[in-house]
């Protein structure tokens, strides 16, 4: 009698960095600002996506979510990134940079 290998779950790879990230009119009125973030997301694997405002972390949504938005304190420039996450780890950060508003 063969005894059977034990079941071995397949590994989980990192997700793949999402693509086509804008920042969507960013909106100047007054003493309110708001940067409306926008991505594709391209894995099927995240669970949840992280974003960065000039490298610290400020948000992190459900996975296949692809849009936030920030009210940063002031008027900008500003970098923003977005990662995807899983347990295996995080995709390459994507950066996109943002104007700000202009006087």
């Amino acid at each position: 009698m063969a005894i059977a290998a034990p079941f071995t779950p397949p590994t989980l790879a990192p997700p793949i960095e999402p693509s086509d990230r804008v920042i969507a009119e960013s909106v100047c009125a007054g003493q309110t600002y708001t940067a409306p973030l926008k991505w594709s997301d391209k894995a099927d694997n995240e669970s949840a996506f992280r974003v960065n405002r000039d490298g610290k972390p400020i948000a992190s949504t459900k996975s296949n979510k692809e849009r936030d938005t920030d009210k940063p304190p002031g008027s900008g420039p500003y970098t923003y990134g977005v990662k995807a996450f899983n347990s295996a780890g995080a995709s390459k950060r994507v950066n996109v940079e943002e104007e700000g508003c202009l006087s």
